[in-house]
């Protein structure tokens, strides 16, 4: 049996992807039998480097059909998330020059139809959570309250969710590290990369604890680790150039692949740290490192 479409496409980098890739991939999130296709598709489409105002369309149509599955209007909802916060970035001042990836009337029907479907009890909870998630890319005064009633549940799915908003909105930084103590490996884990992510220094000496830790599981290190690549400070990859040296085979490998990471991101942020060789670098797709 041939190779499916979709994984075909998920070989290449999307900026190698061809003219007609858009086209290909919303026939499949309309038509596949495979709900995981479609779902992957979704996904794919939500790639800036082919999104389009007729892509958002279909996406919103998805989002909004009660009769569609619900794994498929949560990943058409993730999807969106990126337009969204590009055009919150970009705005509608320069449309001639500088155009958003979402034209501003689609903008905001995006956003009404995520606030009211993240808010509404009777929706799925998967859908309510992604619908948050995706929304909050592109702040508005209601996402503080939604994220706060988030974070006060007990439901650790919630929670992650909560903690995932937290990277986009100012002042949950307590919060951040009240989760960083949360006895759900998940909610711990979405509050290592918020932290990070925000540059928050107090997380620093935790996570280059956790990740030399030996006792802990693979899964926490992993974490930890991905967390001190996401820093990019000069102390994280310090940490991380010693990992990267360690007899533990998955420890070192993931090691090397978030000082890749952590390169990537100084280098957007016009920081120039010291970095190992190239060709000290193996990664390797798919290891624990990366997906965790």
């Amino acid at each position: 049996m041939p190779p499916h479409p979709i994984e075909l496409l998920e070989q290449v980098e999307s900026w190698q992807w061809p003219p007609a890739t858009g086209q290909v991939l919303v026939a499949i999130f309309k038509t596949d039998q495979n709900q995981d296709m479609r779902c992957r598709a979704a996904l794919m489409l939500g790639d800036l480097a082919i999104f389009n105002e007729q892509i958002g369309q279909a996406l919103l149509a998805a989002v909004r059909d009660a009769d569609q599955p619900v794994d498929v209007r949560a990943a058409a909802a993730v999807a969106l998330g990126p337009a969204l916060e590009q055009t919150e970035l970009v705005g509608f001042d320069d449309l001639e020059f500088d155009p958003p990836p979402l034209p501003e009337e689609l903008f905001e029907q995006i956003q009404e139809t995520f606030h009211d479907l993240s808010l509404d009890p009777t929706q799925p909870a998967l859908l309510r959570r992604r619908t948050l998630e995706a929304s909050v890319r592109a702040p508005e005064a209601w996402h503080r309250e939604s994220v706060e009633k988030a974070w006060k549940t007990n439901d650790s799915e919630w929670q992650i969710t909560a903690v995932f908003c937290m990277g986009y909105l100012p002042g949950f930084e307590d919060k951040v590290l009240e989760a960083l103590k949360s006895p759900y490996q998940m909610v711990v884990n979405e509050a290592v990369f918020t932290a990070a992510e925000r540059g928050m220094p107090e997380v620093f000496e935790r996570l280059a604890t956790m990740a030399r830790d030996g006792q802990l599981s693979d899964e926490q290190r992993f974490t930890a680790i991905g967390g001190l690549g996401a820093m990019a400070t000069q102390e994280s990859v310090a940490v991380l150039n010693e990992l990267s040296t360690s007899t533990h085979e998955e420890i070192a490998r993931a090691a090397k692949e978030a000082l890749m990471d952590a390169q990537v991101v100084a280098e957007l942020d016009g920081v120039e740290e010291e970095w190992p060789e190239e060709d000290d670098f193996e990664p390797e797709r798919g290891t624990a490192g990366a997906d965790n």
